[in-house]
């Protein structure tokens, strides 16, 4: 039965080239934009790797000491995750990433701006 429905369907779409093609184009044309927007908008809204669950997620930006003479401010660094932090029992995993900053690159005749994120295997 299925057989037959497709060689009638085949029989139709084989008189009307012509509109046949207009509207297998229309119609593949509609789903790709239709994939491409939701894709961005995805990417855009959406949790991307590691940041899916927030809620388990604990971010320090910034590090102070002070001490009646000095005060000094720094960002956490792999020492202070090796001798600090890793030997807590509590954390599943522990991990560092720190903003290496900006970074120029030449493609061809093309400028890029990149950003430089130096993270360990934990991270991702």
């Amino acid at each position: 039965m299925l057989i037959s429905y497709l060689k009638i369907a085949w029989k139709v779409l084989l008189r009307r080239k012509f509109f046949t093609a207009i509207s297998l184009f229309g119609i593949s044309f509609t789903l790709m934009i239709l994939l491409v927007v939701y894709s961005m908008y995805d990417f855009t809204v959406g949790p991307q790797m590691p940041e899916k669950r927030l809620d388990r997620l604990l971010f320090t930006s910034q590090l102070a000491l002070w001490a009646p003479q000095t005060s000094n401010v720094t960002s956490p660094s792999y020492s202070f995750l090796e001798h600090y932090i890793r030997p807590l029992r509590t954390p599943e995993k522990v991990s560092v990433s720190t903003g290496g900053g900006s970074t120029v690159v030449y493609v061809g005749n093309t400028k890029l701006k990149l950003d430089q994120k130096n993270t360990d295997g934990e991270f991702w």
